[in-house]
């Protein structure tokens, strides 16, 4: 477990994880695990069974933290940051069998796992089989028909709008629910430095052409935002960044004024953003959002990326977009997963860019260290909600461009599905075969 931690720490190496330890653990601005810093790192400390983890700062929410997959033993003799995720070490009631990057994953039971030490996890079923990048479309009407092996498979892709017509009456095999997720555009404010401009992108997006033409289902899977925060979480207030904006109002008289009060002319600001080529709902979506962007006064400058390279272009320092098409999901339901990790004007310019709207006042910087270093949990999460309406109301550094949700169907077969509201995934742990 210890060296788990320690591991943690190579971003570079192992990207796309949690990066909460760079902010709270000893050392974690410095520090750049294992494979890079040979030297020991004093933040952890093991003596027999006991693992300490050492704070450069409060963490009012480590308890939260440590359920997490970072927190698991991974045994550093037979480590290697680019084959072990490949075939890692099973603890659990399934362990890999065969795994293709990008395209399968086959679990099948682990013959080394105890129930007697493991009473909160099950071997209900014999075998998983998890298939990436599947058509949609077509595997729906595959669950749908409920023939043979589609008795048994399920997707936890949101439905397409012309699927869940389909199954909307076939309550027992039709899951909605909520997911802890926001998505945004991200402005860059080291670029979009005019708040007046700002505020005009939040006229100009055109939320519900871009919902429907990127595939959503409006008030199902994407529900119109208005705080950062998603509905609850602790602390959340309800507001509205800009007076009337609802999360789905897109006003181009608004966004011109705006536009025109910071100075600029129609079609002499240039937004930039990336798309998914390999995508028809993005380029469907990107169609709309351009316009969008264009009805509003802007010139709009899509740049072409595909599903395989958007997150490491979206972060390319060397890019030149100026609006970041991201999200973000609780790890944790208060606004501690939130602010931290990616509002932080103290991580603007960190490998992986945890700041993608390159976020930096010092108002708000304050603001975020009083609220970690002096408030108790009960403190933290209203605190958390007034920070979240001071930033958006004040700066305005996203457009919220809604929240999602889940619309996942299953073959007749399969049982104990439900949708796990703090993921927005199916209850995996619980599942079982009907016979």
């Amino acid at each position: 477990m210890a060296y788990a931690i320690k591991r943690s720490f190579a971003i570079a190496e192992l990207p796309d994880g949690p990066t909460y330890q760079t902010t709270f653990f000893l050392d974690g601005d410095k520090y750049k695990g294992p494979f890079k810093d040979k030297g020991e790192y004093k933040g952890v400390v093991v003596s027999g069974n006991d693992v300490t983890i050492k704070m450069r700062r409060p963490f009012t929410d480590m308890d939260y933290y440590a359920s997490f997959p970072a927190f698991t033993a991974i045994p550093e003799a037979k480590d290697n940051p680019e084959t072990y995720g490949k075939k890692p070490l099973a603890t659990g009631p399934y362990k890999f069998s065969d795994y293709k990057p990008g395209s399968s994953l086959t679990l099948v039971k682990n013959d080394q796992w105890d129930p007697n030490s493991d009473p909160g996890r099950m071997q209900a079923v014999d075998g998983w089989n998890f298939k990436f990048g599947q058509d949609t479309a077509k595997l729906e009407n595959v669950i749908i028909n409920d023939q043979g092996s589609a008795q048994t498979t399920l997707t936890y892709d949101n439905v397409t709008p012309s699927s869940y017509r389909s199954i909307s009456s076939d309550k027992g095999r039709l899951v909605t629910g909520t997911s802890p997720c926001t998505y945004m555009w991200f402005l860059d404010m080291t670029k979009i430095k005019e708040l007046e401009v700002r505020q005009a992108l939040g006229w100009a997006y055109p939320y519900e052409a871009a919902w429907k033409a990127g595939g959503e289902i409006e008030g199902l899977t994407r529900v119109p935002g208005t705080a950062i925060l998603p509905p609850g979480t602790a602390g959340r207030v309800d507001y509205q960044a800009l007076d009337g904006q609802d999360g789905k109002t897109t006003d181009p008289a608004k966004a011109k004024e705006l536009l025109k009060k910071a100075g600029y002319k129609p079609g002499e600001y240039e937004i930039k953003f990336l798309f998914a080529t390999d995508d028809d709902n993005a380029v469907a979506a990107k169609n709309e959002i351009v316009k969008g962007l264009t009805a509003a006064g802007f010139k709009a400058t899509p740049i072409a990326s595909t599903l395989e390279t958007i997150r490491t272009d979206r972060t390319d320092p060397k890019s030149p977009i100026n609006v970041r098409s991201s999200g973000w999901c609780s790890d944790w339901p208060t606004g501690g997963s939130w602010f931290p990790a990616q509002w932080d004007g103290s991580l603007v310019g960190v490998e992986g860019m945890p700041n993608p709207s390159n976020f930096k006042e010092k108002d708000m910087d304050d603001e975020q260290a009083r609220i970690l270093d002096t408030l108790s949990p009960e403190e933290a999460a209203p605190a958390w909600g007034q920070f979240d309406k001071k930033m958006e109301t004040k700066y305005y550094p996203a457009v919220n461009t809604g929240y999602s949700g889940t619309a996942m169907i299953h073959g007749s077969k399969v049982g104990g599905m439900a949708n796990d509201n703090v993921r927005g995934m199916p209850t995996f742990a619980r599942m079982y075969i009907i016979k």
